[in-house]
């Protein structure tokens, strides 16, 4: 494609997902103005930490043609610490469909919750399926074959819901593994180890991982329309 033209059409979809965002941010500045009360301005964070992964994979494919002017060695460290980055923060996205569980049918303005965390989960689900699509596109042009793309398509969604409940069930957060490596990792691997004492866990899992793929394959196609 034309260096020109992607560029044009990633400032196209820049506009679009700031539209988006800022639908969702005055959804709830409405919220907090009719309400009087800060319960959910934590959605704000979470949109944030879901811009992240889509920011990194926009710009680097915004500047992949003067990547190419760097030396070998140093593109290919540049490119090995923005993919482990990147997947870090990336269940932040989908992350937000889970948020619905702050819904309180009994609150007064009950209605603008729903429509409130509906957006913010629709914004999440956007941002990471973009994500996604630009990770797939830079990192993996050179490959011809669907089933090697689907592949790391599958591995990518269900780790990120995997990522998603350890952050809901467990209330992880990206940068502990920073922080907090030891327990994250000991939680990991007895996730993993002993699945028959977390059939609650395993199951959200598997159930997100289908939703998001299943969506993704026909966010596909619609696209491809």
């Amino acid at each position: 494609m034309n260096v020109i033209i992607l560029k044009n059409r990633l400032y196209e979809e820049a506009v679009s997902i700031a539209s988006i965002s800022g639908f969702c941010l005055v959804m709830l500045a409405l919220r907090i103005k009719l309400s009087h009360d800060f319960f959910l301005i934590f959605m704000g964070w979470n949109l944030f930490l879901a811009l992240i992964p889509y920011g990194m994979t926009w710009l680097i494919k915004f500047k992949s043609d003067e990547l190419k002017r760097f030396p070998s060695w140093f593109r290919n460290s540049l490119i090995t610490g923005f993919i482990a980055v990147w997947f870090l923060f990336l269940p932040n996205a989908p992350y937000m469909i889970t948020d619905l569980k702050h819904l309180q049918i009994s609150a007064t303005y009950w209605w603008i919750d729903a429509l409130l965390l509906s957006s913010f989960a629709i914004a999440g689900v956007i941002l990471f399926y973009k994500s996604l699509d630009h990770f797939l596109d830079v990192f993996l042009i050179a490959l011809n074959s669907s089933k090697i793309r689907s592949l790391i398509t599958h591995f990518v969604v269900f780790t990120c819901s995997f990522g998603v409940y350890l952050g809901r069930s467990l209330r992880y957060n990206s940068w502990d593994i920073l922080s907090n490596p030891t327990m994250l990792f000991q939680d990991i691997i007895n996730l993993i180890l002993s699945p028959q004492h977390h059939g609650r866990f395993w199951s959200q899992v598997i159930l997100l991982s289908i939703i998001l793929s299943v969506s993704y394959y026909l966010y596909g196609k619609i696209l491809k329309k």
